[in-house]
């Protein structure tokens, strides 16, 4: 019922409290917008500095420049991980409550008709900030609970329904398991969901009265819970309609910008053929993009602000001596006599003057960080692309074909310690064998065949030894040998560079591993070898690690990691990249090399992209790839393979 009662309703938008509220920012947007340049320079100056500093002396810095992949929930989980979040969520929650309790004081004022300075406001709010931040501490310890909460739930659903085999499994074949796993998780979540938004609506008007009467948090949030009643549906809906209109006009201001970003450089390029001229265009959409997003963001949180505190004051009768806002027409009137004046021929030359100099200066930097894409290696995920089966000889022998540079595949030890070309912990998704690789000798799944059979040969398609597999590919491709742990394995990495040594590929073999501290020892005892580490989530300074390269999920690659990464002598690869428009992202940001499903794909846009100009690559930046290798994986072939 309370559900339903959430669903937004056509009439809201007429309604008298949500549209004389929009009334109330529009008129006072000046001193709001003051007052969140105000709050952003506290935060920045005073508040952000501090936690950075705290949280990087004292839980990363040291003796352990990462945390990262699992690293992190361990880390979470400790005493210190729980500081760690308090302090990371402390720096968004206060601000946001420092700059409300700023704006309900505005509106207060205004509606009470007695005028109040940015200066005082500030002088007022200043005394306020230690019971602020400890409200802030209290609303980030609450969201804490009802996220562990949360995650115990999933963690239980977990239990019942996928612990029984690997991951991966569920993953691939969709057995009942898995969608029972779904549902259940659904049906937590809609409950936690609807817990969640009961507490939140009884609780709005906690901190307007927090802020009003002095009084105690726990006399506040007891205050609010009697207070509203069934208003907190209604003012659900309400700020739920703003931040749907609020995220819209993020995206149809971002794509109207976009799309006449693209046609300016298309128009520029066809007569002016130097850069200079595309990369001022794209550093103008830059300040355009980001000044209108903040501008939308402050209207939204402005807006969402005012409301609550007006829902606060009429509640608690300030309505009967507070004056209506004017209506639309008379702001209308005000807004356009104001634009009339401010926007004179004069003032609309100096803005553009101002956005030229700055897209000059943008483009300027842009320019500077392109980086020389001429060496991209192309490395092919799991040995080899489909349909052949991954790790497998068959696999490899494809990757070749298609042009791979590297070759990645996962290694793990039998029960015999023989070390094996394989990914899973089990073999239930590759061969329907629900056996684990660690319970088992090699001999007794040294002729198991791997799914899918296609056309490749049966002998081809068996689970092969690290050994075979380097023999196979060597002087005809480079491998990047994987150390997949599960459990406690501490003889992998010093059978795997054993191996290594006694086929003669030092020179055409590395070694990572999602585990830092085996990479961290193999890079200091085999300084000889190239040794690399994987990060699919990280805290800290990957560019700083011992080891030779980092391949980082594609998602987590950022342009200063790549720039920091090579001013110390470390590549940076990209995994897993399987759209030809993610693969030239990646090669125009100026990775070193590209881990892919489809080498084939990876290979012919490389080619592609190296044929590119500057200014085609300035295009590209903003506008996306359009490629002609679509074709080289067809959508009937589904990846199927799990990160």
């Amino acid at each position: 019922m309370f559900i339903y009662q959430l669903m937004p309703l056509r009439h809201i938008l007429l309604d008298t409290k949500y549209r004389s509220a929009w009334r109330r920012t529009l008129q006072l947007w000046k001193p709001l917008a003051i007052w969140t340049i105000v709050v952003w320079l506290m935060v920045t100056v005073l508040l952000a500095p501090a936690i950075t500093t705290l949280i990087y002396t004292g839980f990363i810095r040291g003796d352990r420049l990462v945390i990262s992949n699992e690293e992190i929930l361990y880390f979470l989980i400790t005493p210190s991980g729980l500081i760690f979040l308090f302090l990371i969520g402390g720096i968004s929650v206060i601000a946001s409550i420092i700059r409300y309790s700023g704006i309900f004081q505005i509106v207060t004022c205004k509606m009470k008709q007695y005028p109040l300075t940015v200066r005082e406001l500030t002088g007022e709010t200043i005394p306020l900030l230690p019971r602020l931040f400890r409200l802030s501490l209290i609303a980030i310890g609450v969201a804490l609970a009802a996220g562990i909460v949360l995650i115990i739930g999933f963690l239980l659903i977990y239990t019942v329904f996928l612990s029984g085999q690997d991951i991966n499994y569920y993953l691939y074949e969709k057995p009942p398991e898995w969608t029972y796993s779904l549902i259940a998780g659904a049906i937590w979540l809609l409950i936690c969901g609807a817990a969640i938004l009961y507490v939140i609506s009884r609780l709005s008007l906690a901190l307007p009265a927090f802020l009003d009467r002095r009084i105690t948090i726990r006399m506040a949030v007891q205050s609010s819970w009697h207070q509203m009643g069934n208003q907190s549906v209604k003012l659900l809906k309400m700020i739920g309609i703003t931040f749907t209109i609020w995220f819209l006009l993020l995206i149809l201001s971002e794509a109207l910008l976009l799309s006449t970003t693209i046609l300016a450089i298309e128009y520029i390029s066809g007569w002016i053929s130097h850069p200079r001229a595309v990369s001022s265009i794209a550093g103008a959409y830059l300040i355009l993009s980001q000044s209108i997003s903040a501008i939308i963001g402050f209207f939204g949180f402005s807006f969402i602000s005012v409301l609550l505190t007006k829902f606060y004051h009429e509640e608690s009768g300030l309505k009967k001596i507070a004056p209506e806002a004017p209506r639309f027409t008379e702001l209308r009137a005000k807004l356009t006599s104001r634009i009339n004046t401010i926007f004179t021929p004069v003032r609309a030359a100096v803005l553009i003057l101002l956005l030229l100099i700055g897209g000059l200066g943008m483009s300027a930097l842009l320019a500077s960080q392109i980086p020389e894409t001429d060496s991209v290696k192309i490395l092919s995920h799991r040995a080899g692309p489909p349909p052949a089966p991954e790790n497998t000889i068959a696999a490899l022998d494809l990757a070749i074909s298609q042009g791979a540079d590297i070759a990645e595949i996962d290694v793990m030890r039998t029960a015999d310690g023989t070390v094996v070309v394989f990914h899973d912990r089990d073999m239930m998704r590759m061969a329907q064998d629900p056996r684990r690789i660690s319970d088992v000798t090699y001999d007794k799944i040294s002729g198991i065949e791997q799914l899918p059979a296609g056309d490749f040969s049966p002998e081809s398609r068996t689970i092969t030894t690290l050994e075979e597999m380097l023999l196979h590919g060597k002087n005809r491709i480079e491998f990047m040998v994987e150390l997949k742990y599960y459990g406690f394995d501490p003889d992998l990495a010093n059978d795997v560079v054993q191996i290594i040594r006694e086929t003669g590929m030092e020179d055409q073999a590395s070694i990572a591993s999602l585990q830092i501290d085996p990479v961290r020892e193999l890079a200091l005892s085999n300084s000889d070898l190239s040794v690399g580490y994987i990060s699919a989530i990280s805290i800290g300074n990957l560019a700083r690690l011992p080891v030779d390269y980092i391949a980082v999920q594609h998602q987590q690659i950022t342009g200063s990691l790549i720039r920091a990464a090579h001013q110390n002598e470390i590549e940076v690869y990209a995994w897993t990249v399987n759209q030809p428009e993610q693969v030239a992202g990646m090669i125009n940001m100026g990775v070193d090399g590209i881990i892919t499903d489809f080498p084939e794909m990876a290979v012919r846009v490389s080619e592609e992209f190296s044929s590119l100009s500057l200014p085609e690559r300035f295009l590209l930046s903003i506008t996306g790839w359009q490629s002609q290798t679509d074709q080289v994986h067809p959508a009937e072939i589904e990846v199927l393979r799990p990160e």
